[in-house]
């Protein structure tokens, strides 16, 4: 088994996708809560931009809170 990953590694071509695979984990920021390199995002605390105004999670939980009473 480890015979075939050696094989795989000394491939050039294996070692350019394995590059490109972890290049766009990098970019994309998967599993990262504010995304990657590319931003895309209103910002790392907002759920959502409603009218260019990023809506965070601070002011949900504040406003469902309020909205109990």
């Amino acid at each position: 088994m480890l015979a075939f990953f050696r094989r795989i590694l000394s491939s050039w071509m294996a070692v350019a996708i394995l590059a490109l695979i972890m290049i766009a984990f990098i970019v994309t920021g998967v599993g990262t809560p504010g995304g990657g390199l590319v931003g895309g995002g209103p910002g790392t605390d907002a759920v959502a931009t409603v009218g260019g105004r990023a809506i965070t999670t601070t002011e949900i939980s504040r406003r469902a809170n309020s909205s109990r009473r």
